[in-house]
């Protein structure tokens, strides 16, 4: 689930064997422009002092990170261009909440709190498949692209008020441009299609990265 879509978890995804079309979009932001965006916010991120640079969450984290993007991109979903220009970063944030994010650009984020409430490494490797395909499928740029070209910015500021919602709703409230941000969250929601579209790509992707063993 898209961070400004209210960060919450993406439930277990599904997808029949055949493979299906992707929803496609012409209208989609470009690609140098969402890792622009991606890489303000992403650095907002990286000096608050709830980004946890653990070398042991991480190595865990990219143990399952990495064999989702290899097989992403053997099953198409992941092309040259765009793994090339977005950062495919998972970003670890000291938060007790159940929650995995998509970011603009090919940030990721992903709460201590989720975590340690996995039963298994196939739980948290399905959430991680399921926003890797947010992003591959291109849905947040599809969803900003309908907006202003302005837009973007306030969706920056969105999300990073969003964030700090959890620990001080005050700095939320000076971050979020109260019924203005309001009315740009409610646009900003990940339609069905594209649920049900993370669901499928994302359980495929999982399968081929993890075929003939289990996670765990």
């Amino acid at each position: 689930m898209i961070a400004s879509a209210g960060l919450s978890l993406a439930q277990a995804p599904i997808r029949p064997s055949g493979s299906l079309p992707a929803l496609g979009d012409t209208s989609e932001l470009a690609a140098s422009a969402e890792r622009r965006l991606g890489d303000r916010i992403a650095s907002s991120i990286y000096r608050d002092p709830d980004y946890l640079d653990d070398p042991v969450l991480g190595d865990y984290l990219q143990s399952i990170w990495q064999p989702l993007m290899a097989a992403a991109r053997s099953r198409g979903e992941l092309g040259a261009e765009l793994e090339e220009r977005f950062a495919w970063d998972v970003m670890l944030i000291r938060n007790r909440t159940i929650n995995a994010f998509a970011l603009p650009g090919g940030y990721l984020g992903v709460h201590l709190g989720l975590i340690t409430v996995v039963e298994s490494r196939d739980e948290l490797a399905s959430v991680l498949a399921h926003e890797l395909s947010h992003v591959t499928q291109r849905h947040i740029s599809r969803l900003m692209s309908k907006q202003s070209q302005q837009m973007p910015w306030v969706v920056a500021a969105m999300i990073l008020g969003m964030m700090a919602a959890s620990k001080n709703p005050d700095a939320a409230t000076a971050a979020i441009a109260g019924g203005q941000a309001i009315a740009v969250q409610n646009q900003l929601n990940f339609s069905r299609d594209m649920e049900r579209e993370a669901d499928r790509v994302g359980f495929g992707v999982m399968a081929d990265a993890f075929s003939g063993q289990r996670v765990a």
